[in-house]
């Protein structure tokens, strides 16, 4: 007994202020852990209860402010309502800009950077070059994208606008035929293709 009480005594003067310090060091950690967590808490309580009344009273200036300085989440909600409010007084062009703004920000989850840019390709396929508009729609139609039949159904579009109506046909035909594609989806893709199969064989400049 008195070897033992002799090593857990030698024991207790080689580690012991470690294991203070280290107790301490845990009681410190959880405090400022569960202060960040409530300041966190508030902060996006009021971050939320403002973008609302933004949204509420449709204040485009003071949406965009609120963008520029409010964390990534809440910004890119406000950057959608303000692009949203854009298109509707007709101003495409800032609308697009922002959107662009969404998709270039690295911070935010993929799925609403590539709904952003689905939306900026949309408004711009009337006015940007056909191959660049087709790159752009490549990266987003594959089968892992979660914009995958609003990117096809653009690429269909595009594809007639250039007289490739057959090509515009296949694409449609694949949305059709897939299970998996959204009932709306699909019920845009029979009737666009019932338009474009007509003119397929006179008018597709792919053809032989």
């Amino acid at each position: 007994d008195d070897i033992r009480a002799e090593k857990l005594r030698q024991f207790w003067q080689d580690n012991g202020s470690w294991i203070i310090g280290g107790a301490i060091a845990a009681v410190i950690l959880t405090g400022a852990l569960s202060y960040w967590r409530q300041w966190e808490y508030q902060r996006n309580v009021a971050s939320t209860t403002e973008l609302a009344k933004l949204v509420t009273a449709s204040e485009l200036g003071k949406l965009e402010s609120f963008a520029k300085d409010a964390d990534k989440n809440h910004a890119m909600i406000a950057r959608f309502v303000a692009a949203g409010t854009h298109l509707e007084r007709g101003e495409t062009q800032q609308a697009i800009t922002l959107y662009n703004d969404i998709a270039g920000t690295m911070a935010i989850d993929k799925t609403w950077r590539a709904l952003a840019e689905v939306l900026s390709l949309s408004l711009r396929i009337d006015t940007d070059a056909p191959d660049k508009l087709e790159k752009e729609l490549d990266n987003l139609a594959g089968d892992k994208s979660a914009w995958r039949y609003t990117a096809r159904e653009l690429q269909a579009l595009l594809a007639a606008r250039q007289g490739h109506m057959t090509q515009a046909v296949d694409i449609l035909t694949k949305i059709t035929n897939d299970a998996l594609a959204p009932s709306d989806a699909r019920a845009r893709a029979f009737t666009l293709l019932s338009l474009y199969t007509a003119d397929a064989p006179k008018t597709d400049s792919k053809s032989g």
